[in-house]
Order: structure tokens, then C-alpha cells, then sequence
């Protein structure tokens, strides 16, 4: 069930980070690797102070404009931060600076978007899980996995080449991408080695984020949903749960060129489906589909 949160920017998460650490943000440097200073589950975002009410208006751009800020989102918001945080974890390994973590980058992508968060779900485990979104379009590569514990997406390989360099260095970081190759026909031996790779993700502990429905749905309709990894759940017993976030359409859409700033978003979630509980796979599909059917209703509220 989703549960009621002070409205968040994320901005103002970067803003406490840099107050808590010296005027300008400037700190010691500090030898560690992620792993020493990151739990095994991140957390979600902490709550910040609620903003003022003339910081939270809402600020909407269409046309040749959006598709400047959105260039600048994918140039400046996404490469900069990936190359200034693989530029620290170069220097983390010479004992000259600490690592950044997973969530340090992502919490740092948010603050260029700035979404005001209104409502968040609570992941139903720490366990290596399969979490079943909704593909909008671009902000799901920042809002789908900010939620998550120590999230991973699973994404075709054109995305690698249009987020390039940001994609490799992410990955090198944090190991929160699986990339496959899409394609007409069907290559069994494609198939089975992403669904090892995604089946090995869930066993290292990760939430690997799978978009359910197969493609972009930006209609507000449901589709059918591709049960590929879902029977990959049910086959190799790794548990599954929903998680989708209201409203991302209005924070960015590169088709119809509009982006919004401080746009309101709701995250919720689904209980945890778990193969055991099912006597076959007819069982478990309806089950993660009454899940979908739940988190979809509440947040595609008219």
C-alpha cells in the first residue's frame, strides 16, 4: 500500500547534502569504496522540508524549447553527472576521495528534474525481486528506480547508444543496467542469456526493473502484459511486485516535446507475489496481473 509523504524536491536534497558539508559543499576527501559506505538495500530518497509555495509552482515547456531543456537533460543532467562521478570513483580508487554511491547519482538526476514527490510506496522486500513497471517514456530511466532498493533496468541496446556515455559509465559504477538486443525474429540463445542475466541480478539482491507491457504506453490504457519474465519468476522461484509512479508523463515527453519542472508525482506499489505460494504458472500470472491491475487503478486516476 502506498503511504502519504511531505512533499519532496529532490533539489533541496542536494542542498542539505551541501550545507551538511561545509559552505560550497566542500569536504575532506575521504579513501572508501561504495561498498563500505552504501548499505546492501539504498533506501529511497530521505524526506526534505516542504518548499515553499512560491517554489512549487509548476514550470511547463513545450516545443522547441522543451526539446532544448530536454537536450540539456540528457547532455548535462545525465553525461555530466555520470562523467563527474566516474571521474570521483577514478580518484576513490587512488585513496583520494570517496566513492559515489548508487543513490548519491540518482538522487543528483532528480534535482535536475525536480518532481515534487506527493506519495511513495514501500518496497514489499529486500530479496532479489523482478519489479514489474509501466513504459511512459525518458523520465522512467530516473523516477522507476529511485524508488527501489538497489534498482537495476533492463533496456534494449539502442537506449545505450542515445544515453552514450552516461549508460557505460552507470554501468561500470553501479552495475544497474542489463542491455539486450531487440529483434524481429525470436534468438533462443539472446533470450536465455538476458534471462540469466536478469535471474543472476535477483540472486546478487538486485530489484530488476522489467517494463511489463513490452513498449512505450503513453495512452492511459492498459495493454496486455509480456509474460517472458514473468514465467522466468515463476520458474527459477524469484519473487515479483509492481511499482509504477503517476503523472511521469508530464515531467518529461520527448515525442510530444514538453517537459515540466516541480511536476507532482505519486509512487505506488503492490504486495509481494511470490511463486511458492501458487501450485502453477496459470496461478501465479493471474496473481501478478491482479497486482498490475491494483497499482495501475491507483495511479491512473481520473
Amino acid at each position: 500500500a502506498c503511504r502519504g509523504a511531505a512533499r519532496v524536491r529532490p533539489a533541496a536534497l542536494a542542498a542539505r547534502y551541501a550545507s551538511s558539508h561545509g559552505a560550497g559543499g566542500s569536504r575532506r576527501p575521504r579513501c572508501a569504496s561504495a561498498a563500505q559506505h552504501e548499505s546492501p538495500h539504498a533506501a529511497p530518497p530521505p524526506a526534505a522540508q516542504q518548499p515553499s509555495p512560491a517554489n512549487m509552482a509548476p514550470r511547463r515547456y513545450t516545443g522547441p524549447l522543451a526539446a532544448f531543456w530536454i537536450f540539456l537533460l540528457v547532455a548535462w543532467g545525465l553525461n555530466a553527472t555520470a562523467i563527474s562521478m566516474g571521474i570521483r570513483t577514478l580518484l576513490s580508487r587512488l585513496g583520494l576521495c570517496k566513492a559515489p554511491t548508487h543513490m548519491e547519482f540518482l538522487q543528483a538526476l532528480m534535482a535536475f528534474l525536480q518532481p515534487v514527490i506527493v506519495e511513495r510506496g514501500q518496497p514489499p522486500s529486500d530479496e532479489g525481486c523482478i519489479v514489474l513497471c509501466n513504459h511512459v517514456n525518458w523520465a522512467d530511466f530516473v523516477l522507476d528506480i529511485v524508488f527501489l532498493p538497489r534498482g537495476v533496468f533492463v533496456s534494449r541496446n539502442a537506449l545505450y547508444v542515445v544515453f552514450w556515455p552516461a549508460s557505460f559509465l552507470r554501468d561500470w559504477m553501479f552495475s544497474d543496467m542489463i542491455f539486450f538486443k531487440r529483434s524481429k525474429t525470436v534468438n533462443s540463445k539472446a533470450k536465455q542469456d538476458l534471462y540469466d542475466r536478469v535471474a543472476q541480478k535477483c540472486q546478487d539482491g538486485r530489484h530488476v526493473i522489467v517494463y511489463a507491457e513490452g513498449t512505450r504506453n503513453n495512452t492511459g490504457v492498459q495493454k496486455p502484459l509480456k509474460v517472458g519474465l514473468i514465467k522466468l519468476a515463476y520458474e527459477r522461484n524469484i519473487p515479483l511486485y509492481v511499482s509504477m509512479v503517476a503523472n511521469k508523463e508530464a515531467i518529461v515527453d520527448e515525442k510530444r516535446l514538453s517537459v515540466t519542472f516541480g511536476a507532482e508525482v505519486r509512487n505506488a506499489m503492490s504486495g509481494l507475489v511470490r511463486p511458492g505460494d501458487h501450485a502453477d504458472f496459470a496461478s501465479f500470472l493471474q496473481a501478478a496481473q491482479g497486482a498490475w491491475d491494483g497499482v495501475w487503478a491507483r495511479t491512473h486516476k481520473s
